[in-house]
Protein backbone atom coordinates (compact mmCIF):
# COMPACT_ATOMS: atom_id res chain seq x y z
CA UNK A 1 0.00 0.00 0.00
CA UNK A 2 2.60 2.94 1.13
CA UNK A 3 5.24 1.70 -1.89
CA UNK A 4 2.54 2.36 -4.41
CA UNK A 5 1.58 5.60 -3.15
CA UNK A 6 5.50 6.37 -2.70
CA UNK A 7 6.60 5.10 -5.90
CA UNK A 8 3.61 6.21 -8.32
CA UNK A 9 1.20 8.37 -6.51
CA UNK A 10 -1.61 6.12 -6.00
CA UNK A 11 -3.84 5.35 -3.53
CA UNK A 12 -5.88 2.24 -2.83
CA UNK A 13 -9.53 2.07 -3.44
CA UNK A 14 -12.27 -0.51 -3.08
CA UNK A 15 -11.42 -1.03 -7.35
CA UNK A 16 -7.97 -1.28 -7.40
CA UNK A 17 -8.00 -3.86 -4.28
CA UNK A 18 -11.00 -5.82 -6.33
CA UNK A 19 -8.73 -5.75 -9.27
CA UNK A 20 -5.32 -6.61 -7.18
CA UNK A 21 -7.17 -9.75 -5.67
CA UNK A 22 -9.20 -10.71 -8.96
CA UNK A 23 -5.97 -10.34 -10.84
CA UNK A 24 -3.49 -12.78 -8.38
CA UNK A 25 -6.11 -15.20 -8.50
CA UNK A 26 -6.37 -15.50 -12.82
CA UNK A 27 -2.42 -15.30 -12.78
CA UNK A 28 -2.28 -18.49 -9.88
CA UNK A 29 -4.80 -20.41 -11.74
CA UNK A 30 -3.65 -19.64 -15.49
CA UNK A 31 0.28 -20.57 -13.90
CA UNK A 32 -0.57 -23.57 -11.44
CA UNK A 33 -2.97 -25.39 -12.98
CA UNK A 34 -2.37 -28.30 -10.95
CA UNK A 35 -2.45 -26.43 -7.59
CA UNK A 36 -5.51 -25.89 -5.36
CA UNK A 37 -5.63 -22.40 -4.92
CA UNK A 38 -5.54 -21.14 -0.88
CA UNK A 39 -5.66 -17.47 0.59
CA UNK A 40 -4.90 -16.14 3.76
CA UNK A 41 -5.10 -12.52 4.97
CA UNK A 42 -5.38 -10.55 8.32
CA UNK A 43 -7.20 -7.97 9.34
CA UNK A 44 -7.94 -6.09 5.47
CA UNK A 45 -6.37 -8.61 3.77
CA UNK A 46 -8.70 -11.37 5.31
CA UNK A 47 -11.73 -9.48 4.10
CA UNK A 48 -10.06 -9.68 0.81
CA UNK A 49 -9.25 -13.36 1.65
CA UNK A 50 -12.85 -13.73 2.10
CA UNK A 51 -13.80 -11.79 -1.09
CA UNK A 52 -11.30 -14.18 -2.49
CA UNK A 53 -13.65 -17.09 -1.31
CA UNK A 54 -16.42 -16.41 -4.07
CA UNK A 55 -13.74 -17.13 -7.11
CA UNK A 56 -14.35 -20.65 -8.60
CA UNK A 57 -10.65 -21.51 -8.47
CA UNK A 58 -10.76 -20.52 -4.77
CA UNK A 59 -11.00 -24.05 -2.62
CA UNK A 60 -10.06 -22.29 0.76
CA UNK A 61 -9.55 -19.35 2.61
CA UNK A 62 -8.00 -18.61 6.35
CA UNK A 63 -9.08 -14.88 7.47
CA UNK A 64 -7.71 -13.55 10.49
CA UNK A 65 -9.43 -10.59 11.83
CA UNK A 66 -11.35 -9.46 8.76
CA UNK A 67 -11.78 -5.62 9.05
CA UNK A 68 -15.33 -4.44 8.54
CA UNK A 69 -16.42 -1.69 6.90
CA UNK A 70 -15.40 1.97 8.80
CA UNK A 71 -18.74 2.49 9.51
CA UNK A 72 -19.42 -0.44 12.04
CA UNK A 73 -16.85 0.46 14.31
CA UNK A 74 -14.56 3.29 15.72
CA UNK A 75 -11.15 2.91 14.32
CA UNK A 76 -8.39 4.62 16.50
CA UNK A 77 -6.58 7.78 15.81
CA UNK A 78 -3.56 6.39 14.65
CA UNK A 79 -4.68 4.00 12.44
CA UNK A 80 -7.63 6.36 10.33
CA UNK A 81 -4.70 8.85 9.78
CA UNK A 82 -1.87 6.20 9.22
CA UNK A 83 -4.43 4.78 6.37
CA UNK A 84 -5.33 8.29 4.90
CA UNK A 85 -2.05 8.56 3.17
CA UNK A 86 -2.31 5.64 1.58
CA UNK A 87 -6.02 4.80 0.48
CA UNK A 88 -8.68 7.42 -0.53
CA UNK A 89 -11.92 5.71 0.88
CA UNK A 90 -12.96 2.97 2.23
CA UNK A 91 -11.17 0.38 1.18
CA UNK A 92 -12.77 -3.00 2.87
CA UNK A 93 -15.04 -4.78 0.43
CA UNK A 94 -18.42 -5.09 1.64
CA UNK A 95 -19.44 -8.73 3.21
CA UNK A 96 -23.15 -7.92 2.92
CA UNK A 97 -23.02 -7.74 -0.98
CA UNK A 98 -20.17 -11.05 -1.42
CA UNK A 99 -21.34 -14.22 -2.75
CA UNK A 100 -19.66 -16.87 -0.97
CA UNK A 101 -18.85 -20.16 -2.29
CA UNK A 102 -16.28 -21.91 -0.98
CA UNK A 103 -14.70 -22.89 2.97
CA UNK A 104 -13.19 -20.47 5.34
CA UNK A 105 -11.37 -20.68 8.55
CA UNK A 106 -12.54 -17.32 10.49
CA UNK A 107 -10.02 -16.77 12.91
CA UNK A 108 -10.53 -14.11 16.19
CA UNK A 109 -9.32 -12.37 19.06
CA UNK A 110 -11.69 -11.48 21.77
CA UNK A 111 -9.95 -8.84 22.86
CA UNK A 112 -10.10 -7.16 19.21
CA UNK A 113 -10.85 -3.71 19.85
CA UNK A 114 -11.29 -3.16 15.99
CA UNK A 115 -13.51 -6.33 14.66
CA UNK A 116 -17.01 -6.84 17.26
CA UNK A 117 -17.56 -9.83 18.50
CA UNK A 118 -21.26 -9.92 17.61
CA UNK A 119 -20.33 -8.64 13.67
CA UNK A 120 -17.70 -11.71 13.53
CA UNK A 121 -20.16 -14.20 14.51
CA UNK A 122 -23.03 -12.70 11.77
CA UNK A 123 -20.59 -13.07 9.23
CA UNK A 124 -19.52 -16.74 10.17
CA UNK A 125 -23.25 -17.70 10.22
CA UNK A 126 -23.17 -15.93 6.51
CA UNK A 127 -20.15 -18.45 5.14
CA UNK A 128 -21.06 -21.64 3.54
CA UNK A 129 -20.72 -24.92 4.58
CA UNK A 130 -17.34 -26.03 5.38
CA UNK A 131 -16.94 -23.14 7.54
CA UNK A 132 -14.50 -23.30 10.44
CA UNK A 133 -13.83 -20.87 13.41
CA UNK A 134 -10.58 -20.41 15.90
CA UNK A 135 -11.01 -17.93 18.51
CA UNK A 136 -8.57 -16.96 20.87
CA UNK A 137 -9.69 -15.31 24.75
CA UNK A 138 -6.49 -13.08 25.33
CA UNK A 139 -5.51 -11.94 21.78
CA UNK A 140 -6.33 -8.27 19.97
CA UNK A 141 -6.81 -7.40 15.89
CA UNK A 142 -4.55 -9.80 14.04
CA UNK A 143 -3.88 -12.42 16.90
CA UNK A 144 0.00 -11.55 16.69
CA UNK A 145 1.00 -13.18 19.62
CA UNK A 146 -0.56 -16.46 18.12
CA UNK A 147 0.64 -16.28 14.35
CA UNK A 148 2.75 -18.79 14.27
CA UNK A 149 0.31 -21.61 15.56
CA UNK A 150 -2.48 -19.80 13.45
CA UNK A 151 -0.05 -20.40 10.57
CA UNK A 152 0.33 -23.96 11.55
CA UNK A 153 -3.54 -24.39 11.91
CA UNK A 154 -4.00 -22.85 8.03
CA UNK A 155 -1.91 -26.06 7.18
CA UNK A 156 -3.66 -28.55 8.22
CA UNK A 157 -6.89 -26.38 7.68
CA UNK A 158 -5.72 -25.99 3.62
CA UNK A 159 -4.62 -29.72 3.90
CA UNK A 160 -7.52 -30.89 5.25
CA UNK A 161 -6.88 -32.11 8.28
CA UNK A 162 -9.56 -30.66 10.85
CA UNK A 163 -12.77 -28.04 10.19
Amino acid sequence: QGQTYSEFGLKGTNARWKGFVDGVIKYAHSHFTNQEIYLFGTSSGASWAIYGSGHKQVSKVVAVSPAFSNEKIKLPDYFIERTQFVSKENVVPSFEEMHFKHPVLLVHGKKDVMVKDEDIYMLYEKLPVGKAYLEFEAEGHCCNYRLSEIRQKAIEWFAGKWG
